[in-house]
């Protein structure tokens, strides 16, 4: 189980599993992170100042570990790559949010000439690592998803953009038949904010009693391990 990119982390875990990993269960995700494409896209048409844009340089990273031939030179514009980018090395995702990081730079200030309608050869391939990132995967267990409506960080039905809702809908699409994707989606207003870390984070703590009920009775159906 996780929480946001944990949460697809754990998706991602439970997919590889079969033929690794021995008495799985289930899997449990809290506001997983999902459709990065399209945010990252979007967020490179806005024309003014955003913390969310600390996550640019770090999906850019793991872009980096799925395909090591993409050169941030070619995707960063040279004021992303030349003052921002070494940031990515020894700040935290709060520190790249800062005023003198990530935090400081207009969207449309973070990459290349012509990204996102016409990416370069680079920029393509940055936009194939963030495809595969979605969580969209067939799963041959129990899967439970989580979300809040009111998530200002990882969003339910964030429209025009792709969110939880339309992920749930990917996985049961993707895993029609088994009957095994469930979806506890919290409404407007039931998760009170955690300050200052808001509702994203307070879901964890506000799912736990239906998440630990919802895993005992998974892992009583599984009988004892040897």
């Amino acid at each position: 189980m996780g929480h946001s990119q944990g949460g697809q982390a754990a998706l991602f875990a439970a997919h590889h599993a079969p033929g690794r990993v021995e008495g799985l269960t289930g899997v449990a995700a809290i506001a997983p992170a999902n459709h990065l494409l399209g945010l990252v896209q979007g967020g490179a048409t806005l024309d003014q100042v955003n913390s969310g844009f600390a996550f640019t340089p770090l999906l850019l990273a793991g872009a980096l570990g799925g395909d090591p031939t993409i050169d941030p030179e070619q995707v960063l514009s040279p004021r992303a790559f030349q003052e921002l980018w070494p940031h990515v090395r020894d700040r935290s995702r709060a520190g790249l949010s800062r005023p003198d990081s990530w935090g400081g730079i207009k969207g449309t200030e973070q990459f290349r000439p012509g990204y996102p309608a016409t990416p370069n050869p680079d920029q393509q391939k940055f936009d194939r690592q963030l495809e595969a990132m979605n969580p969209d995967l067939p799963l041959t267990v129990p899967v439970r998803i989580t979300q809040a409506a009111d998530d200002e960080r990882v969003r339910a039905d964030p429209a025009p953009l792709l969110g939880t809702d339309a992920l749930v809908e990917e996985l049961t699409a993707t895993n029609s038949g088994r009957g095994n994707i469930h979806y506890r989606r919290y409404g407007p207003g039931t998760v009170p904010a955690d300050e200052p870390l808001g509702i994203h984070f307070a879901t964890i703590g506000h799912d736990t009693p239906e998440l630990t009920e919802w895993l005992a009775a998974l892992l009583t159906a599984a009988g004892p391990r040897g």
